[in-house]
């Protein structure tokens, strides 16, 4: 439980990083840069990076996920992610869907975010799986 708390804060902490960084690039883009937003934006992203986090409760199972499982797991993760990001775009008039190249610009931030954190994730679990195997083999050839 512990480590799934820790997990999540670094997801939690990931995602409201790259949101920040694709709406800055996205008012910058299609505002410009002297655009100004009301703090309360921040506050929503938070609540954004929050529920997202929540997401992550799709790998959760009491026993091993197959590959295709795990891959169905994914695209409803992040089906469930978009689905999220432009509900809370229309909620708050985050961004104008008439705007084709401003839907496409989203979409592709959400996708970029989305495997960027699923990429380091992959690449920590990878690591902690390497380590426990070598302390297992160091602990093989002491015995």
């Amino acid at each position: 439980m512990k480590k799934f708390l820790s997990d999540s804060f670094r997801v939690f902490t990931l995602i409201f990083l790259g949101t920040s960084i694709c709406a800055a690039l996205y008012i910058t883009i299609f505002h410009g840069f002297d655009t100004k937003i009301p703090v309360y934006v921040l506050f929503e992203f938070l609540l954004l990076a929050l529920l997202s986090t929540l997401g992550n409760l799709f790998y959760l199972s009491f026993q091993e996920p197959s590959p295709f499982n795990l891959m169905v797991r994914r695209v409803i993760h992040f089906v469930y992610i978009d689905g999220l990001v432009l509900l809370f775009g229309h909620l708050f008039s985050w961004f104008d869907f008439t705007n084709p190249l401003a839907i496409l610009f989203i979409e592709g931030g959400i996708l970029l975010i989305f495997l960027a954190i699923s990429f380091g994730e992959y690449l920590i679990g990878k690591a902690e799986a390497d380590k426990l195997n070598s302390q297992l083999q160091k602990k093989k050839e002491k015995e």
